[in-house]
């Protein structure tokens, strides 16, 4: 069974939702760290987890924990738990905290490390590994010395008025960032390999590109390898060659074209026809009108957004490196725009933007190896509604409390919060689009308005 947040294992005021997959605050119920650990645990390997949060404030802790932990506390409070704390960049172990790295937010990927064969633990924002760690060497952990069966533990402050979201990240095919080398997802990947006729064996794999080099198909839950590509250009677009999931489909409703000369258009017509030969490019733009300059397409290695309707939606991209930090200065002022084009041997045939917020937060992240920029930003907008059908692979769908979480690989070039997505037996309006894109994966979820 796949690991998500314990029901058994939490404070009475977390509640958990989205398959077990995010603990929130009850926003109603007095103040205090409220804790819950995961399903798994683990006593011996190398595993890796992530942890990205959605907070009002900066007060939360996340790291890993035993079964002694109390649940009314944070990871690091006692000799039984280790942790990071966001407001301040500390880490915590028996109640104190020492200097560590850089303090994170809203939308921050929290990747967590764990050498449990060597009683190590390394800590990264965004990818890069804090205070000079590097857990493929051995080197510059958090903390050394852990022992014992660890669980992955968040602890985040409630208040009354306030409610946090804490998104735990456990499976290799949801990482928005790859494993340092000799680490495994929490959930490593169970792959059904067919040889001829049947199934013939069952291969544990540590990464996607195992999987693409084994040539083995993928179940539906997972990821399976496409004929068709997610391409960059160097300097332009993502830096590497993604794996993408499945036959990537959609039908839109007559009346609602891609340009204005286009009345109706079959999405799902033009895949079955491109099928094999067209590929997707994805295109980070910031904008210099509003800085009295010219646009700039800016090289990202990653990015992730997240649409809501008369709320402010959030993107945040990561550019590597320094080379770029001139051109987002001058442009402070400026959008920040993800773009997906489709081309057909080289030649786009549509490009759409995905997501547009105002530049608001920059940040240098810089590690032993790498360095990173992050900018990220808000904005509020309003869509009409249209309905829209999806068709093709699903990898992942739950519900809970009524409420329906659909998953796939590719971005929608046209769905928005306010549709009324088919997908097979569901149909529903959309109250959240989330996307994000990796060099090692990418995913879409669609989550039902409530």
């Amino acid at each position: 069974m796949a690991a998500t947040w314990n029901p058994a294992d939490k404070h009475a005021n977390i509640a958990l939702s989205l398959g077990d997959l995010r603990a929130t605050t009850d926003d109603a119920s007095g103040s205090g760290y409220w804790g819950v650990r995961a399903t798994e645990g683990k006593a011996s390997g190398k595993p890796y987890f992530e942890i990205v949060c959605v907070l009002p404030w900066d007060f939360i802790r996340i790291g890993v924990a035993n079964l002694s932990q109390s649940l009314s506390g944070y990871p690091g409070d006692s000799t039984n738990s280790w942790g990071y704390a966001a407001s301040t960049g500390k880490k915590y172990y028996n109640g104190a905290g020492t200097a560590y790295g850089n303090a994170w937010t809203d939308g921050d990927v929290i990747g967590v490390a764990l050498d449990r064969d060597n009683g190590k633990i390394w800590f990264s924002i965004n990818g890069v590994w804090q205070a000079s760690g590097d857990p493929a060497a051995g080197t510059n952990p958090a903390y050394t010395g852990l022992s014992g069966t660890l669980y992955p533990m968040a602890g985040p402050y409630g208040s009354n008025g306030d409610s946090i979201h804490v998104d735990a990240v456990f499976a290799l095919q949801d990482f928005q960032y790859t494993p340092p080398s000799g680490f495994s997802a929490w959930d490593p990947l169970t792959v059904e390999v067919e040889a001829g006729i049947g199934i013939e064996a069952v291969v544990v794999v540590d990464t996607f590109s195992d999987a693409i080099e084994a040539g083995v198909g993928i179940q539906a839950q997972v990821a399976v390898q496409s004929t068709n590509n997610v391409e960059v250009i160097a300097g332009v677009g993502i830096e590497a060659q993604v794996a993408v999931e499945g036959i990537y489909q959609k039908a839109i409703t007559a009346g609602i074209g891609i340009e204005a000369e286009v009345s109706v258009f079959n999405w799902a017509e033009w895949i079955a026809i491109y099928e094999g030969r067209y590929t997707a490019r994805y295109y980070f733009t910031l904008t210099g009108a509003a800085d009295g300059l010219a646009d700039v397409v800016i090289p990202m290695s990653s990015f992730q957004y997240r649409l809501r309707d008369d709320t402010p939606s959030y993107l945040q991209v990561i550019v590597p490196g320094t080379d770029s930090a001139g051109a987002i200065t001058a442009r402070s002022n400026g959008d920040l725009i993800i773009e997906l084009a489709y081309l057909i041997d080289g030649v786009e045939h549509y490009r759409e933007q995905l997501a547009a917020v105002d530049f608001e937060s920059v940040r240098t992240d810089e590690g032993t190896k790498s360095q990173s920029i992050i900018l990220s930003g808000h904005r509020t907008d309003t869509w009409g509604a249209q309905t829209v059908t999806i068709q093709g692979r699903i990898t992942y769908r739950s519900e809970n409390n009524g409420q329906i979480r659909l998953r796939k690989a590719v971005p929608d070039l046209w769905l928005r919060p306010g549709d009324t997505v088919i997908a097979g037996d569901d149909t529903f309006v959309v109250g959240q689009v989330m996307s994000a894109m990796a060099k090692a994966t990418q995913w879409t979820e669609i989550v039902e308005a409530i």
